[in-house]
This record gives C-alpha cells, sequence and structure tokens, in this order.
C-alpha cells in the first residue's frame, strides 16, 4: 500500500508542528483534529487557535482532508508570520523610541554649568598627573573664595607641597 499522506503535509509550507489525533467511533466514522503550533511566533494570540476538527467517514476525509486543511491552515500560518512580523515592528519601534528618550552626551554636558572652582580642581589633577607639583600648587583656589572648601583646598595645598624640593635657604 502506497500513501502520499506526509508528501502533502511537506507541501503545505510552514515552520511550524502538526499535531493530528485521529480517534475511530465506531466502525463507519473517524474524528480527526489537526493543530498547527509555530513555537517561533512570540505572540500567545496565538494559543488561542483552535485545532481543526473533522468528523466524518474514512472515505470522505480521504476526498476532502488535504484540500480542507490546505485551506484553512494556509490561512493560519499567514496570520502567525503577520503576528511575528507585527511583534518584531513594535520591538524596533519601542527601540527607537527609547533611544529617542535619551539625552545626547553633548546636551548633558551643556545642561550642566561646569563651575570654576570644577575647572580649577580639574586642572589641578591634571598638573599632579604629570608631577607638576609647583603649579598644580598655584592652582589651587584661595581658601577664601570658597569657605565651604577652606579646609579640604589647604590639606590639598599641603598634599602637593609634600612634593617640592628642598630649599636649602629655608632651613
Amino acid at each position: 500500500m502506497e500513501t502520499n499522506f506526509f508528501k502533502q503535509i511537506a507541501e503545505i509550507q510552514g515552520n511550524g508542528e502538526w499535531v493530528i489525533v485521529v480517534k475511530p467511533i465506531g466502525t463507519e466514522k473517524i474524528i480527526v483534529s489537526v493543530l498547527y503550533n509555530d513555537d517561533s511566533c512570540g505572540d500567545n494570540a496565538r494559543k488561542t487557535i483552535p485545532p481543526l476538527t473533522f468528523s466524518n467517514t474514512a472515505a470522505a476525509l480521504d476526498d476532502a482532508f488535504f484540500a480542507d486543511i490546505r485551506t484553512a491552515f494556509t490561512g493560519t500560518i499567514q496570520l502567525y508570520n503577520s503576528m511575528e512580523h507585527y511583534l518584531k515592528q513594535q520591538g524596533a519601534a519601542v527601540q527607537q523610541a527609547q533611544m529617542n528618550k535619551k539625552p545626547s552626551g553633548t546636551a548633558k554636558q551643556k545642561a550642566e554649568p561646569t563651575s570654576k572652582y570644577d575647572v580649577a580642581m580639574q586642572k589641578v589633577a591634571e598638573l599632579e598627573a604629570q608631577e607638576k607639583y609647583r603649579e598644580a600648587w598655584m592652582k589651587v583656589p584661595d581658601p577664601l573664595e570658597y569657605p565651604k572648601e577652606a579646609d579640604f583646598l589647604r590639606k590639598r595645598r599641603e598634599e602637593l607641597s609634600v612634593h617640592f624640593a628642598p630649599d636649602l635657604f629655608n632651613i
């Protein structure tokens, strides 16, 4: 006995899986339930698609089974593809919206004013990294100009003056 059952299933294009349940009822009738599922579609709405159910005699099912399945599942497969395409487009739109919400680095820099104190302390750090301790000491802001930072500024000058070469005339 030769059958073309699987060839006809293969002709129906789809990436999903088929679940086919066959249940004989008596000696004359057969109930066939066919469910197509494609897990690559991320939309959970796919789970609401019911199986296709046939109830007829074996001869009647032989005559119309694949024609009916081809018609029904072509639409189902297109629906799965549309749902997946929609999800991808939605994800791209969300990602684009998030990119538009993030402020750029240049806008952020312009929004935050840089104080003279911060600029001076940054210059001190740069000069110290270059081991130019005297120049760094000179760039430390005057403690009288920044009373809130006075203690810190005095300590910073002391830290820098430790690195000065000893003065032979100030013994």
